[in-house]
This record gives C-alpha cells, structure tokens and sequence, in this order.
C-alpha cells in the first residue's frame, strides 16, 4: 500500500519529464528521477516507524546492478571479451529483472 501510494505520486511528475528514447519507463529510472524530490515534499507522509524500512529498500533498490557495489567479471576464453554483471540487491520486488535498464 505504501509503495502504491509513493508509485501514484512519482508516476504522476513522469508525464511531465522529457521524452526518453525507449518505449518503457522502469521503476528505477521514476525512483532515481524522483526520490530526493519525494524525499523533499512527501517524506512526511511515511509513517515514523516506516522511514528507515522504506529509505533502505530504495536505496538498495537504486544500487541495485551497479559495479560499483561489486561484480562478478565474466570473459570469453576464445575472443577474450570481458564483461562486468554488477551484483543484485536481491529483494523480491525490486530484483523481478523487470525494472533494470
């Protein structure tokens, strides 16, 4: 419910953002979009005993898949190619693969 409630707010300013160039907007791109604004004007609407919870979740959410919190490096034995998968976050909701870019 909180996070229908927090979806509704931030979905309602993407209409307002510049056109990307896929056709679909994914959920990390609205919260990185959004969040210090949500953080800003809406913060005080989550209740006290929910803050924490809900600030580490996003958070992890938007470090989600980034190097930068480790990687595993896989390379091609045959070409040599390498390539860096970030690790997950591994949360049930937010590591559906559906909202990574």
């Amino acid at each position: 419910m909180l996070f229908a409630g927090l979806w509704i707010t931030l979905s309602k300013k993407v209409i307002m953002k510049e056109k990307r160039t896929e056709d679909k907007i994914t959920i990390k791109e609205i919260f990185s979009d959004h969040w210090p604004e949500f953080k800003q004007y809406k913060w005080h609407t989550i209740p006290e005993n929910m803050k924490e919870s809900v600030e580490e979740a996003v958070l992890k959410m938007l470090g989600c898949g980034d190097p930068k919190n480790g990687y595993t490096k896989f390379m091609c034995t045959q070409c040599g190619e390498a390539k860096i998968v970030g690790f997950t976050c591994k949360r049930r909701f937010w590591c559906s693969g559906l909202y990574s870019g």
